[in-house]
């Protein structure tokens, strides 16, 4: 826990069941693009977004690594960063 703000870390398993409920202010999600489409995927995504939005000016890192896209999930999200970052390749 931080002392001067109260602020803490928690590290949680891409698992739908913890992910649901919470209120996350930054959250960084780790090879999206290799993410499969599958059910069990769709509803962790669909949780941690619905979570981020629930929280005035949080933030989302995505981090990832050059390569083939491996789901719908991961090129969708690409092509909606591509056109406000330079970062995305």
């Amino acid at each position: 826990m931080a002392e001067r703000t109260g602020a803490t870390l928690t590290i949680l398993p891409a698992d739908s069941a913890s992910i649901w409920g919470l209120r996350p202010y930054f959250s960084v999600v780790d090879e999206l693009t290799q993410w499969h489409a599958t059910p069990r995927t769709l509803r962790v995504w669909e949780g941690l977004t619905t979570g981020l939005a629930k929280v005035h000016g949080s933030r989302l890192c995505v981090l990832g690594t050059a390569g083939t896209l491996a789901s719908d999930q991961g090129r969708q999200f690409q092509d909606f960063c591509r056109p406000a970052s330079p970062f995305v390749a």
